[in-house]
């Protein structure tokens, strides 16, 4: 394995962020994110029930790459962060109650990580949830896998999201929470 620690490129900032560049799925995701909430925004003042669409797919497509995989890992970089952060502050735009989910999904995320590093002074790296269970990520960046450790906060974020979820599948029948 490459020596990752010595990568120059890797700057630490406040909540031990870190300041790298974007590698190519990090454009990837960010720039269809961007394209579904541009589309959100454009459909909105013309056609509601493709903007609709757009708001369930986009929200629970986020949701599902924040508690169901290591996606989160990616929030470490502070400029993805922020993108993310904007996009989803402009997704709230249209007052749809499930548009909260990648900015809740983003929120959670932190707050977990914060609490696993001021617990165990290491970086969270959340296991993958399949078919069957929970599978380990070995980080590239971190150099480590998860550990027992890194598999309960895994849970804990999964439960946190499937409430979340839950919020959402409300919001899409009429309940209000």
């Amino acid at each position: 394995m490459n020596n990752y620690d010595r990568n120059s490129e890797r700057k630490f900032t406040i909540a031990k962020l870190e300041l790298r560049k974007f590698d190519t799925w990090d454009i990837v995701i960010l720039s269809i994110f961007a394209l579904a909430v541009i589309s959100y925004l454009v459909l909105d003042e013309y056609h509601s029930q493709q903007k609709f669409q757009i708001t369930y797919f986009s929200s629970y497509a986020a949701a599902f790459l924040i508690f169901t995989t290591a996606f989160g890992i990616r929030f470490r970089n502070i400029k993805f962060s922020v993108i993310w952060l904007i996009l989803s502050l402009m997704f709230l735009y249209g007052n749809y109650p499930v548009a909260q989910i990648p900015l809740l999904g983003f929120v959670s995320y932190h707050i977990i990580r914060i609490i696993f590093w001021k617990m165990y002074k290491k970086e969270f790296i959340p296991y993958q949830l399949g078919r069957g269970g929970l599978y380990r990520y070995i980080s590239k960046i971190e150099k480590k896998g998860g550990n027992k450790m890194d598999r309960l906060f895994t849970k804990v974020l999964f439960a946190i999201g499937y409430v979340i979820f839950m919020y959402g599948v409300f919001s899409l029948v009429g309940i209000k929470v």
